[in-house]
């Protein structure tokens, strides 16, 4: 019996035993747990009182302060509201809409057709929307703006700094330097006063006034990084931007960059970015050139330029013992436009322009201000380097043609010319993308499409319906290369190129057309090597592009 109840009570008591066990485990956890969190609480406690002692002695110490102490920061901050005040009145909103357009070409049908056989299809065009910024000129109601801002606009809408709204049309424009001018009919204006560019300095404080993102009359500031800033990535032949740090964003195009006095020193033009948004880099025209275009627009004038007729590029490293020179300086002339005031003149292809009129010509970004700024007629002295030695030639300047581009081809140059001075009854040459009269006719170097053999992708040249076709229209390029079609296992392919890609730019050079694509993609840079920066409306890529052995 014995054994049986001391079985019997191990039976019976054994359950109890874990029991307690665990009953003691738990409650030294929650004792313990307890501890940790009244622990958290007094270090959490003790931080606070920390911070909050430190937060009542700034405040102590920021009260007892005498006003002489933040004399210069409150007068500062005075200037900024002060400047902000003197320039709102005179920045306005500039909205544009351009009516839906279905294009109907054989180039765009031809992309309709094959988009669809790889399964895809172009996206119906919808009306858009722009908006950017404007700056009253003048009191009767002229105003300043972009030009890519209003740019084939069927309809322009102002509101004014007090709220009120009134319809512009545009009375002039210039795409060389997009630059264009708005008249509105409105009364109670305040027109912005306009300082003098040349006098600013690297450093100097600036603020920038606009709409970003569609946030009327919003002032941002910064100081001006650099000055001449040229061979900026855009579609403007004659750059001489100044260089920003103040937050400038879509929507600021066309405002104000003003000094510290409240006077406009440049009209914001563009910023630097992969993103779309700002990236601490922005353009902006410098008034001088401002106020001398604004004034022949508001006139009802076209800006009239100088014209040389000649295709150039800068001097290189390389150049430098082929042609005898001494150093890399100077523009080399790649081709004479027939008939034109170079070749009347006597320059000819190889030519190095050193100086005109003893001004020198560092580079390819300063010959064309140089020209440009001249009056048709006048006389200009080159030195030019040639067969080793330095010659001195006179040019009598011609004036610019109307569709005239500094990136423009010598043939269609030379077509430009004759169409020009042709007689009235004859027949005039058609121009890239117009009807020829041979369909069989011999594609020349301004042919819009071409099919890039190595790589086994077809480019044309971007055009608003092929943008509007790939959904590119909300980075409003002027200019660029789009891929067609991309054959199968093509080396083209295989390095990451698509349908609807936007070549910009191979190895650092701006592409504005297929002309500039046949320049740069040569046998022997494919054969090298070169990386092109690609647009999608996704955003940018990088792709490496070479035919043979990595």
């Amino acid at each position: 019996m014995d054994e049986f109840w001391h079985a019997d009570e191990s039976l019976h008591r054994s359950p109890r035993r874990p029991f307690a066990g665990r009953a003691i485990l738990t409650l030294l956890f929650l004792t313990l747990g307890a501890t940790a969190i009244y622990r958290l609480d007094l270090i959490g406690r003790a931080a606070y009182a920390v911070q909050r002692g430190r937060l009542d002695a700034n405040r102590e110490y920021l009260a007892s302060i005498s006003p002489q102490d933040v004399a210069g920061l409150e007068q500062l901050s005075h200037a900024y509201q002060r400047i902000a005040e003197v320039i709102k009145p005179s920045v306005v909103s500039v909205q544009s809409r351009r009516a839906a357009v279905l294009p109907d070409d054989p180039a765009h049908n031809e992309l309709r057709k094959r988009l669809e056989e790889l399964g895809g299809k172009l996206e119906i065009p919808v009306p858009s929307t722009n908006v950017g910024s404007g700056v009253i000129f003048s009191r009767d109601g002229y105003i300043v703006t972009s030009n890519h801002v209003v740019a084939d606009a069927d309809e322009i809408r102002i509101e004014l700094a007090d709220g009120r709204e009134c319809d512009a049309t545009v009375v002039g424009t210039d795409r060389m330097t997009d630059m264009a001018v708005l008249k509105i009919d409105a009364d109670r204006l305040e027109p912005a006063q306009f300082g003098d560019s040349d006098k600013i300095k690297v450093g100097h404080i600036v603020l920038a006034v606009g709409s970003p993102f569609r946030l009327p009359q919003t002032v941002s500031h910064g100081i001006v990084s650099a000055k001449g800033r040229k061979e900026v990535a855009l579609n403007i032949d004659y750059q001489d931007f100044i260089q920003t740090d103040a937050p400038i964003n879509p929507g600021n195009s066309g405002g104000p960059l003003v000094n510290t006095r409240g006077e406009v020193i440049g009209i914001n033009t563009a910023i630097a970015t992969e993103s779309g948004a700002f990236s601490g880099i922005g353009f902006a025209t410098p008034s001088n050139k401002v106020v001398a275009i604004a004034e022949v627009l508001k006139a009802g004038k076209r800006v009239v330029r100088g014209f040389l007729g000649v295709e150039f590029r800068s001097v290189v490293a390389e150049d430098v013992d082929l042609l005898g020179l001494s150093a890399p300086r100077g523009v080399v002339v790649t081709g004479v436009v027939g008939g034109g005031p170079a070749d009347m003149a006597g320059l000819r292809r190889n030519d190095v322009i050193l100086r005109i009129d003893d001004q020198p010509v560092n580079g390819r970004s300063e010959l064309p201000d140089l020209i440009a700024s001249s009056p048709p007629g006048s006389k200009r002295t080159f030195a030019v380097w040639r067969d080793g030695k330095e010659l001195t030639i006179r040019v009598e300047l011609g004036q610019q043609p109307p569709d005239f581009s500094t990136r423009t081809s010598i043939r269609r140059l030379e077509r430009m010319e004759r169409n020009r001075n042709a007689p009235p009854d004859e027949p005039q040459t058609p121009e890239s993308g117009e009807e020829k009269d041979s369909e069989t006719a011999p594609p020349d170097d301004d042919e819009p499409m071409w099919f890039v053999e190595p790589l086994g992708i077809e480019a044309r040249t971007l055009t608003p319906a092929l943008m509007r076709a790939f959904g590119l229209d909300e980075y409003e390029l002027e200019g660029g290369v789009v891929v067609t079609r991309v054959e199968r296992d093509s080396r083209g392919g295989k390095a990451g190129m698509k349908v609807g890609d936007v070549i910009l730019m191979v190895d650092g050079e701006r592409l504005f057309d297929v002309t500039d694509l046949r320049t740069v993609l040569t046998d022997d840079a494919l054969k090298r090597g070169v990386s092109a920066r690609v647009l999608t409306p996704d955003g940018g890529r990088t792709v490496r592009l070479k035919v043979g052995q990595e």
